[in-house]
């Protein structure tokens, strides 16, 4: 399993992936003083997250939305460890009941000593959520490398075009920006990036227009 360490003053993010059929990333939360961590999502399949996931104490589990290849390993993964699973309420797609403790706009998780905070940026589903650690985003299926995630209905573009203008580009520059599928990016690459090919009608593209305003859909 490809496995990528990111070690920041303090915390450590470890990306796992791509897993599975639609190749999603994963991540771990890690507070090196403690080894205590949280996960992030649960693609299928699971036995491979939890093979990667054994020389730490996970203590939690995120979900930046519910959708089917970033929950399917919730069987596996929440049986083995039994922690609770956090997820933003508006999240409809899995059933309530599979949701421990809700997480809301600017919800501040703990791991150890490390902080992550909550940023709601509804568009990709309504419940979707990224995670601000340090200089650091777990942008879930929100922003790609050229722009928002994809979404399924006009209304629902002109929302996720507004989350990452109002609540994405306003980060600093060189804020990494760690995906749920693909390569990482930072907020000023996504800001400044153009579309390589017209959207297709199936699987649109993404891209943002010079002056920092997200114009098409990615993933």
């Amino acid at each position: 399993m490809p496995i990528e360490v990111f070690e920041d003053p303090g915390v450590k993010i470890v990306k796992i992936g791509p897993i599975g059929q639609f190749a999603n990333n994963s991540y771990l939360i890690i507070d090196p003083a403690t080894n205590d961590a949280a996960l992030i999502d649960m693609p299928a399949p699971g036995e491979d997250i939890l093979a990667a996931i054994e020389a730490v104490n996970i203590k939690s589990i995120v979900l930046t939305h519910t959708h089917p290849d970033h929950i399917g390993g919730y069987d596996a993964i929440k049986g083995r460890l039994g922690v609770p699973v956090y997820c933003h309420p508006a999240e409809t797609l899995m059933a309530a009941e599979k949701i421990d403790v809700p997480l809301n706009e600017g919800d501040e998780l703990t791991i150890g000593t490390v902080v992550a905070k909550v940023i709601h940026t509804p568009g990709h589903s309504p419940g979707s959520i990224c995670l601000l650690i340090g200089n650091r985003l777990l942008a879930g299926d929100t922003l790609f490398p050229g722009g928002p995630g994809r979404s399924r209905t006009p209304e629902a573009f002109r929302q996720v075009v507004k989350s990452i203008n109002e609540r994405l580009y306003v980060l600093p520059d060189d804020t990494a920006v760690h995906p749920g599928h693909g390569a990482d990016t930072t907020i000023s690459a996504s800001n400044r990036s153009t579309p390589a090919s017209p959207p297709a009608p199936t699987r649109p593209t993404s891209a943002a227009t010079s002056s920092g305003q997200a114009v098409e859909m990615s993933f």
